[in-house]
């Protein structure tokens, strides 16, 4: 028997997400019971079949108001959180999460400790992380917090191994040695820069968000996140492996140039990156003596027409007070690391001229009046489109309740919750439509127009949605439907015979004049969503209609 249960190479199953009582094929959506053979020793930390809501308005709130409309922090947070919960270490990536106290960087932290469950999450320190026996504290976790970090001048190898997939030595107290790879995720958070340097490797890691916002009043959000767990974790599932690698991996290529979040960090804690930024100019067919003198402009004007780049460096640093400072012999190499991997200038070269002299081609040092280096670039990542259909739950599973893969959930007001709709891009109207900039086209892929994946323009400002409904009116108008305010999703029946609010559930059929729409929007429609004095419908195919005008609506 002994024979039968031992096993000498223990490989999980990957692709699969385990809850207590089942697991999940991520890719497919089916359901499974728990199997020895999928050799887990984890799961999240909830039941897969628990009342849930099916929305997640208040974390959508949340990060709209946290990252002030800046789309591409928005999409590296969200394809960040679906990276932790589907294990992509692969990407050998850290978030880097910076700004002052209350900008919500904790926040962001905690929702991911419950998305992923607090005993799958370790939490510590950079320089701590050297230590074997807090290493090994991070053997079989999912996601790596490195909270409120100081500024650290140190080498950090075991932090570059756990993010670049290297192998870590690790040490449980009086057992013996033992070595791993890290298959987790792992976010760094600061109130300015904390990690030392500028270099390829911090580049090609670091995805870096500015977290700035500063809300009037503080208050702790989880009771209100931790609600809508289960369907954010649906929504972080129906981002693909496609779009995560298209907005943290592929938009972060090593050859090209650096984003803009990135040299902004890199400025401040890098002094040759700051260096270059006031005081170097990248121009093909120039070239700049290196120089070795740190006392070159000590005692007189500083002249760029003749300065030397370690000249000018060092009297740079000297004016800015910069205490971490490079000698002659690191100068080179890291400027040159600087230059071609950090911001893409492979035309930069260092080497000698005819007299032996050292020097570098393809950058010279900046007059008064030029550009800085920030302002020549620009953000670059796109932000994803709507989430396709969510997966169907198999044949054998009973529950039409489950936690993550929720089709639909019919709650106390007989509002019945689907899965979000696919727009047209219609941008806003005149009386506020609430069309997002949506593809019309549901599927997967990225459109730099689009708002990012599951937040309305309702929630750009950080507000909770103020939906409009409808009424309708049995009389002449054959019932066609008007418009009536109301603060919630959808609203309740009125008893009165001459009129009831419409509902989520309600079901019409299309009497507008647009051709289009009558050929397109024939049969019945089921109201889906009501906001901002517009309804969308679902098709009798499910599929979903645009916004539309209620008086375009007949009741049935």
């Amino acid at each position: 028997m002994s024979r039968r249960l031992v096993t000498l190479n223990w490989v999980e199953r990957s692709g699969i997400l385990p809850f207590f009582d089942d697991v999940v094929d991520i890719e497919t959506g089916k359901f499974e019971k728990h199997a020895p053979a999928n050799r887990l020793t984890w799961c999240l930390p909830r039941r897969y079949e628990i009342p849930v809501v099916s929305d997640w308005g208040n974390i959508r709130n949340w990060l709209n108001e946290a990252t002030q409309g800046d789309n591409e922090s928005l999409s590296t947070l969200l394809t960040f959180a679906a990276a932790v919960v589907r294990g992509r270490s692969d990407l050998q990536i850290f978030l880097y999460l910076l700004g002052s106290g209350g900008a919500g960087k904790g926040t962001y932290c905690e929702l991911l400790k419950h998305v992923i469950g607090d005993q799958n999450t370790w939490s510590g320190n950079l320089t701590g992380l050297e230590d074997k026996n807090e290493t090994a504290r991070l053997f079989g976790k999912r996601l790596a917090i490195f909270p409120d970090q100081d500024k650290v001048v140190r080498e950090l190898s075991n932090f570059k191994n756990i993010t670049g997939g290297e192998a870590v030595s690790a040490k449980r107290l009086y057992k013996d040695g033992f070595n791993f790879n890290y298959e987790g995720m792992s976010i760094v958070t600061a109130n300015s820069p904390a990690l030392y340097g500028a270099g390829s490797w911090l580049k090609r890691r670091a995805r870096v968000v500015n977290m700035n916002f500063q809300p009037t009043v503080q208050k702790n959000l989880m009771p209100l996140f931790i609600p809508e767990i289960a369907a954010f974790t649906r929504y972080l599932l129906s981002i693909t492996n496609e779009e995560i690698n298209t907005v943290l991996h592929e938009q972060y290529n090593t050859s090209g140039g650096a984003t803009k979040a990135y040299w902004d960090v890199a400025v401040i804690q890098d002094s040759i990156a700051a260096w270059v930024e006031e005081c170097v100019v990248f121009e093909e067919g120039t070239f700049t003596q290196v120089g070795n003198n740190k006392d070159e402009w000590k005692d007189k004007e500083y002249n760029p027409s003749i300065s030397t780049l370690f000249g000018s460096y060092y009297n740079y640093c000297r004016g800015a007070n910069e205490k971490k400072i490079e000698s002659s012999n690191t100068f080179s190499p890291k400027l040159e690391d600087l230059c071609q991997k950090v911001l893409g200038h492979k035309y930069v070269q260092h080497g000698r001229d005819n007299t032996g002299r050292r020097r570098f081609v393809g950058i010279r040092l900046q007059h008064e009046g030029e550009m800085p280096i920030s302002d020549t670039l620009t953000s670059t990542l796109p932000t994803p489109t709507t989430p396709p259909d969510n997966p169907e739950s198999s044949a054998d599973k009973h529950s039409d309740n489950p936690d993550n893969l929720l089709n639909k959930k019919i709650n106390d007001e007989n509002e019945i919750i689907d899965f979000p709709p696919t727009y047209k891009d219609n941008g806003a109207d005149s009386e506020g439509s609430a069309a997002s900039g949506v593809n019309e086209t549901s599927g997967k892929g990225f459109n730099k127009k689009t708002m990012p994946p599951g937040l309305s323009k309702s929630s750009e400002k950080g507000g909770n949605d103020v939906n409009t409904g409808v009424s309708t009116t049995d009389n002449q108008n054959s019932g066609k439907v008007s418009v009536g305010n109301q603060q919630s999703m959808g609203a309740s029946i009125n008893n009165s015979p001459s009129e009831r609010k419409l509902v989520v559930g309600d079901r019409c059929e299309y009497c507008g004049d647009n051709p289009n729409m009558q050929k397109q929007y024939s049969g019945v429609l089921t109201v889906f969503e009501l906001k901002y004095g517009k309804v969308t419908l679902t098709k009798a195919d499910g599929g979903y209609t645009t916004w539309l005008n209620p008086n375009d609506l007949r009741l049935l």
